[in-house]
């Protein structure tokens, strides 16, 4: 019913940007834009497939590619413009990567040439699409055709391989580095190569995978942070230990506020990650921030983690009393 609706809202040229006041007056094409393909992908009959086919031959040109594309980009935060999105180049391949039906993508397929490598408003191809969404069956496809790109980025500089190894697919991971293992140190636009975004999720499977296969572990990315500190910062002690034994990891790296990795996670009050921190003697327990002269103890105190304060205090190194740029003190 959704493709029958949608398919009668086909027209010759690209229609307007769908004002508040169209979708109010149109509810089920709000609805159909979004959850046809949730819809198909739980059971697609031939009929239905044969309307998907005909709705995504020139998708790019229906409402409901706007309407959709602008769904998913605001929920991730993205601001976004009516014009931008009146010219997405949002097609047919794109939503069905995008959805995940295996069935519709192989007939579609079958049309005409399409632009394997096309690349929509936010510059995300279909295999960047699949990856995104954990579709692992047409992440599969997609690499199986000849000329279809690992290296493409989005606009925000992120690879197939970026965007599998924060989702924490492993197998996905894997096929994508099959492909082309040089995408490993590929970085985005903030310099972070796809251990960071590992590291940043807690995936240590994926992790333990790509440092087999030889991902830089002392990689600083443009805030100067490390993958270490990424997952301190985010309290993931099972990835910090990880990295810990690592040959070329530094435990008590400074970013570009002057923060380590204790810092970081004392002012998140990781215990457990604190606490393998501290056993490194290479790791500062009064290391000083440049931003506000802060120790791991002050943020810890400052944030009100009590255990973590304990365990900064029981270390023989411990200075209480170092006060920050505004004269105060962890007590303070």
């Amino acid at each position: 019913m959704c493709l029958t609706y949608l398919n009668l809202q086909s027209g010759k040229g690209r229609p307007p940007p769908p004002t508040s006041e169209d979708i109010i007056k149109t509810p089920l094409l709000e609805y159909a834009s979004y959850y046809w393909g949730t819809h198909a992908r739980k059971e697609t009959t031939n009929i239905g497939k044969t309307l998907a086919v005909k709705l995504l031959d020139r998708y790019d040109a229906h409402i409901s590619a706007r309407l959709l594309l602008s769904k998913i980009y605001s929920a991730e935060g993205m601001v976004w413009d009516r014009d931008g999105i009146q010219s997405a180049e949002f097609t047919g391949l794109h939503v069905v990567a995008f959805f995940g039906n295996t069935d519709i993508l192989t007939s579609l397929l079958k049309i005409k040439d399409w632009d394997l490598n096309g690349r929509d408003f936010g510059g995300r191809t279909p295999l960047i699409w699949a990856t995104i969404s954990g579709n692992l069956e047409v992440v599969e496809i997609l690499l199986g055709l000849r000329g279809v790109s690992v290296r493409k980025k989005d606009n925000g500089g992120r690879t197939p391989l970026s965007w599998a190894a924060g989702g924490g697919n492993l197998d996905m991971v894997r096929m994508v580095l099959r492909k082309d293992a040089d995408t490993l140190c590929t970085v985005d636009n903030n310099s972070r190569t796809p251990l960071f975004w590992a590291a940043e999720g807690g995936k240590k499977e994926i992790l333990n995978l790509l440092l087999k296969a030889g991902a830089s572990v002392d990689w600083v990315d443009s805030s100067g942070q490390t993958a270490l500190t990424c997952a301190a910062a985010n309290g993931h002690v099972q990835v910090v230990e990880i990295l810990l034994q690592q040959k070329k990891v530094n435990p008590d790296a400074s970013d570009h506020d002057g923060r380590t990795p204790l810092s970081r996670a004392a002012g998140g009050g990781f215990e457990d990650v604190v606490t393998l921190l501290l056993g490194r003697k290479e790791v500062n327990p009064n290391a000083v921030d440049i931003l506000y002269g802060r120790t791991p103890l002050s943020w810890a105190a400052g944030n009100g983690y009590g255990i973590v304060t304990k365990l900064l205090l029981a270390h023989n190194n411990i200075n209480p009393e170092l006060a920050d740029t505004r004269a105060r003190t962890p007590l303070s």
